[in-house]
């Protein structure tokens, strides 16, 4: 208090003798004490914007925030010493707002990456390390800076994705829930005993240890077609042991059905290759291809 009292004595005796008036004196004081007054409240938000962006975004885009904080409070605290001294402000914002027009269309791309930058701080529809699905890219979340996000994918690729891109996009947050639900589809054999093969799918599942029973697991059989009937499985799994837990079941329930005597149907299909003389009755050309498709492997 006492160092800034000796400041504006020495501002006032430096204006007198400058052979100011002593009310123009006081409008000076008046427009450099609300200088002053904003400037350290500029850089008191602006460290506090920057330290509470730093826990969503990057360090260069918290610290971008918090510039900008700084700037428009620094920029609004000029205006008003102007506007203290008399001077007409309107105009200065009447140019400011021509200058922001003309920025506006010359980086219409910057601007929209950065506004979609703020809105996804306030809507935050994911933090860093969350596995995502932005429109047709899948990921880790490595950074979010101002102007884009980068996604490490599962094949270990570094993209970078534009914040308009992805405000725009369908986001599909794999850990925002705390349960995740585990489907599978098993086809089995038309003569298999399906209550047996149910009940031997239940007693793995409610054994699992990071399985939960509240939604508990369900199985069913809801689908029959000419090759099989198709059990349905679900089963709900903390969302961070998702993948690992999801693996494993596939190969237990798979490997404990074969050992009780239930194979998996496997779909067939039949070819019959005719050579151009016997085309009316079946010849020692004709060859009968019978082939076993697995699932998920084409012939």
């Amino acid at each position: 208090m006492g160092l800034s009292s000796e400041i504006m004595a020495y501002l006032s005796r430096f204006l007198s003798e400058l052979g100011l008036s002593a009310s123009t004196i006081r409008s000076v004081l008046v427009a450099v004490s609300i200088f002053v007054f904003f400037l350290a409240l500029a850089l008191f938000l602006g460290r506090y914007v920057r330290i509470r962006a730093s826990v969503k975004f990057s360090r260069e885009a918290a610290l971008i925030l918090g510039r900008v904080t700084s700037a428009l409070i620094v920029f609004a605290g000029f205006a008003l010493a102007l506007h203290s001294l008399g001077f007409n402000i309107s105009s200065l914002l009447l140019a400011g707002g021509f200058l922001a027009v003309a920025l506006g269309f010359a980086a219409q791309t910057v601007v929209s990456n950065l506004l979609s930058g703020v809105f996804l701080y306030i809507d935050r529809p994911f933090t860093i390390g969350d596995p995502v699905m932005i429109g047709n890219n899948t990921g880790i979340v490595e950074d979010v800076t101002i102007f884009s996000t980068r996604l490490r994918t599962f094949d270990g690729r570094l993209l970078r994705i534009s914040n308009n891109e992805v405000f725009n996009s369908t986001i599909v947050n794999m850990m925002a829930t705390k349960a995740r639900r585990i489907e599978y589809r098993f086809l089995l054999p038309h003569n298999s005993d399906a209550k047996k093969a149910i009940s031997i799918v239940k007693d793995i599942l409610e054994k699992h240890p990071l399985i939960l029973a509240d939604p508990g697991p369900q199985v069913f059989i809801n689908e029959s077609n000419l090759d099989g009937i198709i059990m349905t499985i679900w089963a709900w799994s903390p969302s961070k042991s998702f993948f690992p837990v999801w693996t494993e079941l596939f190969s237990t329930i798979r490997e404990e059905l074969i050992k009780a005597g239930i194979q998996l149907a496997v779909p067939q299909r039949i070819i019959t290759i005719r050579g151009p003389e016997s085309a009316g009755a079946p010849g020692p050309e004709e060859e009968t291809l019978k082939t076993r498709e697995k699932q998920g492997v084409h012939s």
